[in-house]
């Protein structure tokens, strides 16, 4: 899945090349590593890529022995869970057999062989388990009050040397209190949005779950049989904008998860991104470009162009992007939603 906006990565994820086409861990984009995690799975011909037509030209740019044709598109933006029913539908006339893994482009993996594994297992489990949805659950390295958690029931069986567990509920973003507990308990894992599942089974149990679109999805199966692309725009626009957390999963009764410490990260913010590089690099200041950095601390600065001094600044980003330049607060990065807004009224060029 890679057409997300990416905004709160302001000003160097933009409209035009967002997040998932940037490069901010090491030279891979975010995109690239992705793909490169799912090579000793699956080979590049069964990857395929769902984002809205703009980005054709980038994709095809960063990963150039990709066929064309494995570029999905989505004929506008309506959420996650419209663009991944699309999806299903598309490669369902493509291999009728498939089982398919959808994952986030945005996101960084820090233990390739165990992601590698995992996802094996998953597909594994999903072939001796049809009917059930196969979820990823990530080890919790520390508490977290932004994302949702998986509750593990008892073990089903292991699939190449992995466990597989029952679900035993979801649990929404908690907080702290709650989310430490789950910590210091094996029995938690973060919700990182991996799922799982034959494409057969899954637009079967969609069309049976939400019987307002049951209709809208078999038009839209012969609709991808025949590559109508301007049906496919007219029956994607009858779709709610729900993620498919909402649109699909809570109504699937076989709910399986296959645990893993993937040494995993969603770079959802400035802030985020500072305490990955730190925990990595394990300096004071985090640079990129020609940074002179004299008594400072706890800081992230992004040059571009041109070099930038900072001196005795402690708890700051600072991202410059050439036309324009982000200072701010560590405790005020949620605020950059702000700063969108204010652009998208003035400055709509600037996005």
């Amino acid at each position: 899945m890679a057409g997300g906006a990416g905004t709160r990565l302001w000003p160097i994820s933009r409209q035009k090349r967002p997040k998932q086409f940037q490069a901010f861990v090491n030279e891979e984009t975010l995109l690239q590593h992705m793909v490169e995690l799912c090579k000793p799975v699956v080979p590049l011909n069964r990857i395929y890529i769902m984002a809205t037509p703009e980005f054709r030209s980038v994709i095809l740019e960063q990963l150039p022995e990709l066929p064309d044709g494995n570029i999905l598109y989505e004929p506008a933006r309506r959420d996650n869970g419209p663009a991944i029913t699309l999806g299903m539908a598309q490669i369902h006339q493509k291999d009728p057999e498939a089982i398919v893994a959808i994952l986030w482009s945005d996101h960084v993996i820090n233990e390739p062989k165990t992601f590698a594994d995992t996802v094996r297992a998953a597909f594994t489990a999903s072939a001796h388990h049809p009917k059930s949805l196969i979820t990823i659950g990530v080890n919790p390295a520390h508490p977290d009050t932004g994302l949702g958690y998986i509750q593990m029931g008892e073990e089903v069986q292991k699939y190449d040397g992995v466990p597989v567990f029952k679900v035993h509920k979801f649990i929404e973003k908690p907080d702290l209190e709650t989310a430490t507990k789950f910590v210091s308990s094996w029995q938690y894992l973060w919700n990182v949005g991996y799922k799982i599942m034959s494409t057969k089974e899954y637009l079967a149990i969609f069309k049976a779950v939400q019987p307002d679109l049951k209709k809208t999805v078999e038009e839209l199966e012969v609709a991808c049989h025949k590559n109508d692309t301007e049906t496919i725009a007219k029956l994607y626009e009858n779709f709610p904008k729900l993620s498919i957390e909402y649109l699909f999963t809570p109504f699937v009764k076989d709910l399986l998860v296959v645990p893993g410490d993937l040494g995993w990260s969603d770079i959802g913010s400035w802030n985020i991104l500072h305490d990955i590089l730190k925990k990595r690099d394990g300096e004071h200041v985090i640079t990129r470009g020609e940074v002179i950095s004299i008594d400072s601390n706890n800081s992230l600065i992004y040059a571009k162009d041109r070099p930038i001094a900072v001196v005795g600044v402690n708890n700051l980003i600072v991202v410059d992007e050439g036309d324009t330049l982000l200072v701010m607060s560590r405790d005020a990065a949620q605020s950059i939603k702000t700063v969108i807004k204010a652009l998208e009224d003035n400055h709509q060029e600037l996005l």
